[in-house]
C-alpha cells in the first residue's frame, strides 16, 4: 500500500480538482478560445492580403476579392462564431 505524506495529498487533490474542471467542460473554453483567436488572425490576414498589389487588381478588373482573401474571410468567421459558441454554451 502507498503511503502519502501531506505535500503528496495536497498535490493529488489538485490534480483531481484540474481534472474535473476539464472535464465539466473546460477543455471545451479552451478550443473556443484558441478557435477565436485563430478565427480573427484569419480575419486579419486576409485584410491584410486584400490591400496587396495582386488583390487590388484583381479588385480592379473584376469588382470582387480574390478567392484566398474570401477563404480567409470565411474561414475567420466561422471559426470566430464557433469559438463562440463553445464559450457560452452551458
Amino acid at each position: 500500500m502507498i503511503r502519502l505524506n501531506a505535500v503528496n495529498k495536497r498535490i493529488l487533490n489538485r490534480l483531481v480538482i484540474e481534472n474535473s474542471y476539464l472535464n465539466e467542460g473546460g477543455d471545451m473554453k479552451l478550443l473556443g478560445i484558441v478557435l477565436v483567436v485563430i478565427g480573427i488572425g484569419l480575419v486579419f490576414w486576409g485584410i491584410q492580403l486584400s490591400g496587396s498589389v495582386e488583390s487590388e487588381l484583381t479588385q480592379a478588373i473584376t469588382g470582387a476579392n480574390t478567392d484566398k482573401v474570401m477563404q480567409l474571410y470565411i474561414g475567420g468567421a466561422v471559426s470566430v462564431v464557433v469559438g463562440l459558441f463553445l464559450n457560452f454554451k452551458k
